[in-house]
């Protein structure tokens, strides 16, 4: 592990960094955080692996969720960045990616939120980021002419990203977490020649799809924030 530290976190930062996300989100200086903490992440593989305690990286990742979604990123930020990373072990060093697996896919399962409307957000997630993304295209079909293919792909992970920034602000009972990062991708988009209608669009057909089907009562917190914000 040792001598493939550079290398592995290299490979991550250049495959997360081709997100236009991270460097208009956090610049030059979250990616030297970026590095220490990959840095620190090869360091907490290893202890895992001498305590032989899957329940340390459980621990581990719901504590880094928290760090990190405190700094402007989501959950679903989180899972990309692990996902890459392990990939690359995998590749690079597959003897100790088998020693570790069984325990990067408990500590996945652990970040999963207690709250009941998270858990079946969770579920629904791909299913609702499909129906609003179709939903816009068909019925704004200039704006599926000017965005293209490349475009439906973009629109569909930023309802996922909208999606996770939601579940992060009922799971940590914050709503601010969500409006922060409104007022963030606003002015992401809008630098991007995409209008604030189709960022209000999108959230409004999120919030009818979500009422449409999700159990009557189980998505009251994420309805009123969503329509909250789409009323500001």
């Amino acid at each position: 592990m040792e001598e493939k530290r550079l290398t592995l976190v290299e490979t991550t930062v250049t495959q997360l960094w081709a997100n236009p996300f991270w460097q208009d989100r956090f610049g030059e200086r979250g990616k030297r955080y970026f590095y220490e903490d990959s840095n620190y992440h090869i360091d907490t593989l290893i202890t895992v692996i001498h305590m032989d305690s899957p329940q340390f990286l459980t621990q581990h990742y719901a504590w880094l969720r928290g760090v990190l979604v405190h700094r402007g990123m989501c959950s679903r930020h989180l899972l990309q960045t692990l996902t890459v990373f392990d990939e690359q072990v995998a590749a690079q060093l597959p003897t100790f990616w088998d020693s570790i697996r069984a325990y990067a896919a408990t500590a996945y399962d652990g970040l999963v939120y207690a709250d009941p409307a998270c858990q079946i957000l969770a579920q629904a997630e791909e299913r609702l980021a499909v129906q609003v993304t179709q939903r816009i295209l068909q019925e704004k079909p200039a704006w599926a002419l000017r965005l293209g293919t490349r475009g439906e792909a973009l629109c569909y992970e930023d309802v996922r990203y909208h999606l996770s920034f939601l579940q992060d602000a009922l799971g940590f009972q914050e709503p601010q977490i969500f409006t922060d990062y409104l007022a963030w991708i606003s002015g992401f988009l809008e630098a991007r020649r995409l209008t604030p209608q189709m960022l209000h669009l999108s959230l409004s057909y999120l919030a009818q799809e979500i009422e449409q089907s999700m159990p009557a009562g189980s998505a009251t917190a994420a309805l009123q924030l969503l329509r909250s914000t789409a009323v500001a």
